[in-house]
Formats: structure tokens, sequence, C-alpha cells
């Protein structure tokens, strides 16, 4: 699934807090420069200081490579409350409790975001890009990827393969590392459930399409 769009104005954490502020944050936390952050999860220096600036569109893949790197659930990076997986672990996430992720072309509704030691994350789409235009470039993360098409009707891209249009009810089931990307045809927003699994556990931290899944993109 791609996440990035135009004109965006950078993540917001929940009630409020940007993404920028709580990276910096943890940075004078841990007595980490921008280097230091960037060896750990491969974000460049450049868009580092552009994330704590709340400037320029954040992607889930980003997103992922900070929480691998930092060790941090997604619900950590951007709330501040800490939470692993354990074994006999269970988390239920009620209609209003779901990570609100609001990008340009994706309004996103993350499950389970307290776990931070998972292989797969769910997550609720509703796909608002008209146009594969509508992105900076599409989405691709490691592992698997399973949509199933909830409301409206979807045009999905995916690398290699021909655009397919799914209905409400079609599901697909893609190799993820494939560039991805969600257009809704028609008046009405497309909604997706979406689940991603990596196999390599590089999930651990926050979640795989999460992590390429994540603009304008506001966590409210």
């Amino acid at each position: 699934m791609a996440e990035t769009g135009k004109g965006s104005k950078g993540i917001r954490a929940s009630r409020g807090v940007a993404l920028g502020e709580r990276l910096t944050q943890l940075r004078r936390e841990n007595k980490w420069t921008l280097g230091d952050v960037a060896a750990r999860t491969g974000v460049g220096v450049s868009t580092l200081s552009k994330i704590e600036n709340n400037q320029g569109d954040v992607t889930f893949e980003t997103l992922m490579k900070l929480c691998d790197g930092l060790d941090l659930s997604l619900r950590h990076l951007t709330k501040g409350e800490p939470e692993t997986f354990r074994s006999g672990a269970r988390t239920i996430t009620k209609r209003d409790d779901a990570l609100i992720i609001d990008t340009a072309p994706y309004h996103f509704e993350v499950m389970s975001t307290e776990l931070s030691r998972k292989g797969m994350i769910p997550t609720v789409v509703t796909v608002k890009a008209r146009s594969i235009d509508d992105f900076a470039e599409m989405n691709r993360h490691p592992g698997e990827e399973f949509i199933y098409v909830v409301r409206g009707t979807l045009k999905l891209y995916t690398e290699f393969y021909q655009p397919a249009i799914l209905e409400a009810g079609d599901s697909a089931h893609y190799d993820s590392s494939m560039q991805h990307a969600f257009v809704s045809v028609g008046p009405e927003d497309a909604v997706v459930l979406s689940v991603s699994h990596d196999s390599s556990e590089s999930l651990s931290g926050p979640v795989g399409h999460l992590a390429n899944l994540l603009d304008d993109a506001a966590v409210q």
C-alpha cells in the first residue's frame, strides 16, 4: 500500500503532539544526534531534520524504519506509550480506539498498535486517492499483504501486473516487496481491510506496511 501524498504537512501524533516533537524528545532523552538516529534507522539526516520541523511527506516506510531502528511500537513513537507483545498476550481495539493516520491519499485506522512485538498489522484503509498520480511513489515493504474490499470499488496497482479492479467482497494477496498502491474508482471512497505480515520479523518494532504504511499525515 502506498501512502506518500502531495502537499503534506507532516504527521501529528495523538492529541495534537507533532511527530517531529516526539522524535526530538526521544533524541534528547537518549542523547542522540540526528546522525545517531540515522545510523540506527537508515533514515537520512535530511529526512529526519524535515520530520522534526514538520516539513514534507512522511511515508509509512519511514515510520516503520523509525520504529524498527529505535525499537519502539508505533503507539510509543507517536504517543509515548510503550508496550510489548508477550506469549499469551491479547489486545482488543474498540471502535473509537484505533490509531488514526490521515494522509493525502489514505485514511488509516490501525489496530493493535499497543503491541510492539508482532508479525502482522491489521489496518482499515479509506482510499481517498483518485489517480496513481496522487502518489509521489508507490509503497513497498518486506513480506506479504492481504486486502479485502469492504466497500466501494478499488483499482489495485502492483508492480509487474496490470492494474486490477476490485469490488466490495473481492480480495487480493500479494508480495508486498513489490511496489503497490490503491486508488478509488467512482465517487465513493473505497474502504479496505489490510493485513500485512513479515515472517522475517522486521515488523518487531511497528508494522510492515504500516512502516511503509503511513503526507499531510495526521495521527489524531
